[in-house]
């Protein structure tokens, strides 16, 4: 963002006299000067070199990969001759580089500080010879010449980024955005040479102020690229102003014909050229580092972690696992996730790396297909994970554990093992850009993968039929899944190694001379947009900005006392330019312009510090050696301001204006007087656009927190219309299963984007934004959705590619049970989202909302009900074949896709539970409850409300340890505290639905008959929460006494008393129970012995209570 009123200028340079001598002196070939010849040379020259340098750098990377791929191989094949090769038998490790791996130690600080830290060096040290040409005189040649080398500073640091492909974009987009402007001064002054201090100064004042708005209009309208347009318009303001400035002395070209070499806007061009050049050269020398390289060491990390994760995904479901080891493999899923997410992006600006041409080419196109399928892949690979969460469970309630898969495991080992090699092959064949070699191992491998499916679905066909209900009951289902699910793996594998045999060399690509055509004809907006109103809204506030910033440093800030904004300066413009493309949103527009100004004052201050003080020291000591040392000062700024650039996410802009800002002060020590009152200026006229665009932003813009609730709202309708949508399928032969998938992820990301900033918004009205409500609905949308996304694949013949609906949705839909429980789904997954969108936008006071039914849904366990689950087992057991079919795969077994879609199903119920559970954690909810239970009584005390407030959260906790416990297990439990307050405490209080929690409680730890003391687990809460529990007991007696009479008061009493006093009873009997407070804690001892009556207990559906009442599930609650 360089100082448009003066480092472009050459008012202390040349005039425009000495440079048409000059121009005269040096003549004319073929009708145009000699400098129109230099810098058509540069211009076209700089753009082939860099054409031919990026492709072959690319090219000889990949090809590096394919030799070095070859020996490793060769290796292999002399250790391993009757083994299949693996081209991944370790963890793939790319070399990042000497830098990375010596200087900057990546081992021990890790990858992204070694590579930050290397192209922050690289920028430092091509920073460092720019600005030696201030400080050392062999070098002052270019300043002779005119061309300020501080904006080549501000070019390389406005074009060098991450990867290759984005630099070379910001290049050409900067390039070309400052060509079209210097082309229009071309113009401008080639009609009027002297500009507006001519003879006909109303004419050329008039084409100078159509020129300028037809020019602006241009911009808006159509869609260049972001950095083409600030390049573009910080330019135009500049040449506008001084054509329009009567009493402007810049020295410009007169026409096309006639380029100076010394004029401004030529210094502007050869300055773009040099620094895109240096941009370049940063990410280059002395290590590639292209975007397309990084995705291909995302694919083969990516391939080698999918294989070694099925294999300990059944390693573990065999053996005895837990919990923690599903959260472990979960873990491991968000990481294959996010480097399938990185690859995208690498993939897309690795197009501006190979051009689609070439072995790199190659490479790009197979790696975008490889994308798409780990994509499936993943989703797969969580559905086991999925099943295998419930066979763990099932191990957890004292069921027999992985009876069927301890059959299945040398079957499912072997699938795994094949499926895993062929996806290896096939990520090493698409960064290799060539199958030629490989065709017979892959070929091998399919017919190997085959026949390992045929073998896993005739084992599992024979061993179901000799299990009770042929291998179909509850304990079997989510080994069934698990089994269906590895199927489905393989024939997303098998169908990518197909696809890629298929592929030849004329593979769907785009050339140079195809893709600049596009690009054109890109440029103009296409109908919809024409036809919207936001179009037209957003170009009218992004002129309307940039021309009042324009207009105000036209004519200046300021009086006969002092100027603080002159006249005639463009610094206003020029800095709006980059400011309304930039700044984003209202969120975050007040944030990124702040920080913008953060770091124009620190950067120029910084420099007028530094090199005033190094002015003086050299003046005092007569040392012209201290600009030597002040050369490293200068290094070591720029380091750490690319790196901040580089590394930080909150304060990367601010590092790039820091260097920007400091190179812009060098070359000014001999003028540091003048200098002082112009950088105030300066600062002045930045100040100004920072405040016209920050209006303009939060006047305009639509509010991020209103939009992501919005797109939440609109995400839980799409999800109750893919339910029912897979509800209403299978009823005719010809129905096709619509993915949502897309349209989902789609929202998810948007409102993703949307509510990561709306924490920056200026609330006025509303209470801050929710950011950790916010925060856990994406993670839980984003399962749920994944849930959806594999009951689509399940239901579809083709899988992922769609089709059909199998014939197992239609006997799921056959079941009664089934259909109550997605009907369920639906009711629970609108009222959640439309709780969600209310506490999110603070609306929750203002609506009649479901507060009782949501709570007593929570307050019941979050699985579906085990009646119902048994209920759907015998009644599509029914329907089911006696005698199953022959079947190649397991992904063609009814009995299999039955169980996957039951897992799902239960899966996607667990995590539209946890997003009731978030809802019922916020403080509102239980102020809500007590309002609706206390409502003829007033308003709500304070106390009262602080008192439901900890009661609530004491619930919550022991709602949530309650389901941490095996469910119906007839054995002792120790509740410390816990039984204490479910019992006693709040039904004294009158706490809503304490009925409920005690019926859970019960039905959690067995309470059927008493026994023999036998302690197996416990609950633990601290003394300290009972005595601040009982202190709000006493404290809240009055408030209940004033408030606690009312009808429903009363009636919530009445029915928790009869579980209260069962409760109380117990706890006096000798042997069963007993009050001890001799450990620190209030202690409740409930106990059962081990007979075996109680053993035939724990089979049935529903647990007994000690009166011999059922303990009714959540359904029964529901109806009444």
């Amino acid at each position: 963002m360089p100082d448009t009123s003066s480092s472009k200028g050459h008012e202390d340079g040349l005039s425009q006299a000495e440079a048409n001598a000059i121009v005269a002196a040096g003549g004319h070939f073929l009708g145009a000067s000699e400098g129109f010849w230099i810098v058509f040379a540069c211009c076209v020259g700089g753009v082939l070199l860099t054409l031919f340098v990026v492709i072959g750098a690319v090219t000889l990377q990949t090809r590096r990969r394919v030799t070095q791929a070859e020996e490793d191989e060769s290796e292999d094949e002399e250790e391993q001759k009757d083994l299949p090769t693996d081209p991944l038998p370790n963890k793939p490790s790319p070399d990042p580089g000497f830098l990375q791996r010596v200087v900057f130690n990546a081992g021990k600080y890790g990858d992204g500080f070694a590579f930050n830290a290397d192209l922050s060096l690289r920028a430092a040290f091509l920073s460092l010879l720019c600005a030696s040409t201030y400080f050392i005189p062999a070098l002052s040649w270019w300043q002779s010449n005119g061309w300020e080398m501080s904006y080549v500073i501000v070019l390389l640091g406005f074009t060098v980024y991450l990867d290759l492909g984005t630099t070379v974009f910001l290049a050409w987009s900067g390039f070309y955005g400052t060509l079209l402007s210097v082309a229009n001064c071309w113009l401008l002054f080639g009609l009027y040479p002297n500009g507006t201090s001519s003879d006909n100064n109303s004419e050329a004042m008039l084409f100078g102020y159509v020129n300028f708005f037809v020019f602006v209009w241009l911009m808006f309208g159509l869609n260049f690229a972001t950095n083409a347009k600030m390049f573009g318009l910080s330019w135009q303001a500049y040449f506008s102003m001084c054509f329009l400035n009567p009493g402007d002395r810049s020295v410009f070209s007169r026409g096309l014909w006639d380029i100076q070499l010394h004029a401004g806007e030529t210094g502007a061009l050869m300055g773009t050229i040099w620094g895109c050049g240096f941009a370049l050269l940063c990410v280059l020398v002395p290590t590639c580092m292209s975007a397309l390289g990084k995705a291909q060491d995302l694919a083969l990390e990516t391939a080698w972690t999918h294989g070694r994760l099925l294999q300990h995904v059944l390693e573990h479901s065999i053996a005895k696992g837990g919990r923690q080891e599903t959260s472990t493999f979960g873990a491991e899923v968000k990481k294959l996730r996010e480097h399938v997410k990185q690859m995208e992006p690498h993939l897309a600006n690795s197009w501006w790396e190979c051009f689609d041409l070439g072995i790199a080419g190659r490479s790009k196109a197979r790696l975008s297909k490889l994308c798409t399928a780990l994509e499936v892949l993943t989703d797969w690979a969580e559905a086991s994970i999925l099943a295998v969460e419930q066979v763990f469970e099932q191990s957890e309630n004292g069921q027999d554990h992985a009876r069927l898969l301890s059959k299945l495991q040398p079957e499912l080992y072997h699938l795994s093992s094949v499926a895993g090699l062929l996806l290896r092959v096939c990520a090493s064949i698409a960064v290799q850009g060539r199958a030629d070699d490989r065709q017979d191992q892959v070929q091998d491998l399919l017919g190997a993968l085959g026949k390992a499916e045929s073998q896993l679905a005739a084992r599992c066909q024979a061993e179901r039929q000799q299990l009770p209900q042929r291998g179909f009951s509850l304990k079997t289902v989510p080994e069934l899944a698990l089994a269906y699910s590895l199927s489905g793996y393989s024939r997303q594998v098998a169908a990518h190694a197909a696809e890629l045999l298929e592929e030849d060399d004329t593979w769907e690509r785009r050339g140079l001379l195809c893709s600049f055509l596009y690009g054109i004809c890109a440029l103009f907006p296409g109908l919809s947009e024409l036809q919207s109103w936001k179009y037209y809204a957003e170009n009218l506030k992004l002129m309307t900005t940039f021309l009042a910033c324009f207009f105000v440093g036209m004519y200046g800030i300021g009086c006969a006392y002092g100027v603080i904004i002159p006249t005639w300066s463009s610094t206003a413009g020029g800095t709006v330019a980059y400011l309304i493309f930039q700044g984003g949103n209202k969120a975050a527009a007040l944030k990124k312009n702040a920080d913008r100004f953060m770091g124009v004052g620190l950067g120029t201050l910084m420099g007028q510090l530094i090199l005033g003080s190094a002015c003086s020291v050299s003046q005092v000591l007569h040392a012209p050696w201290l600009f030597y040392a002040l050369l490293l000062i200068v290094f070591a700024l720029f380091f750490a301001s690319f790196y901040t650039y580089f590394a930080s996410p909150n304060f990367g802009y601010v590092g790039l204006l820091v260097a920007c800002f400091f190179a812009d002060q060098l070359g000014k020590c001999s003028v540091m007087v003048g200098s002082s009152l112009n950088n105030y200026e300066i600062l002045m006229a930045q100040l100004l656009a920072i405040i016209v665009a920050s209006l303009m932003d939060v006047l305009a813009d639509s509010t991020q927190s209103i939009k992501a609730t919005e797109v939440l709202a609109e995400f839980g309708s799409l999800l109750e219309t893919a339910l029912k949508t897979f509800e209403t399928k299978g009823s005719s032969s010809e129905d096709a299963v619509h993915f949502h998938r897309p349209e989902g992820l789609a929202l998810l990301s948007s409102a993703s984007s949307a509510g990561d900033v709306a924490g920056k918004e200026p609330r006025i009205l509303r209470l801050p934004w929710r950011a950790e409500l916010w925060e856990n609905l994406m993670d839980y949308c984003s399962e749920a959705w994944r849930c959806v996304s594999l009951l689509e694949y399940t239901a579809a013949e083709g899988g992922a590619h769609g089709g059909k609906v199998r014939k197992a949705v239609a006997v799921l839909l056959t079941s009664p049970a089934y259909r109550r429980e997605i009907q369920q789904l639906q009711l629970r997954a609108s009222r959640s989202f439309n709780l969600s969108k209310r506490f999110l936008m603070h609306d929750y006071l203002d609506h009649d909302l479901p507060m009782e039914s949501l709570e007593m849904e929570l307050l019941e366990s979050h699985k579906l009900s085990l009646r119902e689950k048994h209920q759907v087992i015998t009644e599509v057991g029914a329907v089911l074949p006696t005698t199953p079919a022959s079947v190649s795969s397991l992904v063609d077994d009814q009995l299999c896709e039955v169980a996957m879609i039951l897992t799902m199903t239960e899966a996607l119920a667990v995590r539209l539970a946890k997003v009731e559970t978030v809802l019922v954690q916020q403080p509102e909810m239980w102020l809500l409850m007590e309002c609706r239970f206390h409502k003829q009584a007033g308003t709500c005390t304070i106390l009262r409300f602080i008192m439901y407030s900890v009661l609530g959260s004491f619930a919550i906790e022991l709602h949530g340890a309650l389901n941490q416990l095996p469910a119906a297990e007839a054995h002792g439990v120790d509740y410390i505290a816990s039984s204490f307050v479910a019992c006693t405490l709040l039904p004294a209080l009158g706490f809503p639905f304490a009925g409920h929690l005690l019926s859970l409680l019960k039905s959690r730890s067995g309470l059927i008959e008493c026994g023999t003391v036998h302690c197996e687990s416990c609950v633990y809460i601290p003394m300290t929460r009972i005595v601040a529990l009982l202190v709000l007991f006493v404290a809240a007696q009055h408030s209940i006494a004033a408030g606690g009479n009312t009808p429903e008061h009363q009636a919530t009493h009445e029915t928790n008393e009869d579980a209260t006093t069962c409760a109380s009873s117990d706890a006096s009997k000798d042997g069963s129970g007993r009050a001890s407070s001799g450990t620190g804690h209030v202690l409740l001892q409930v106990t059962s012995d081990k007979t075996t009556k109680g053993t035939e207990n724990r089979t049935k559906p529903a647990a007994k209570a000690e009166n011999g009442s059922e303990v009714q599930p959540f359904s029964s609650f529901v109806e009444v």
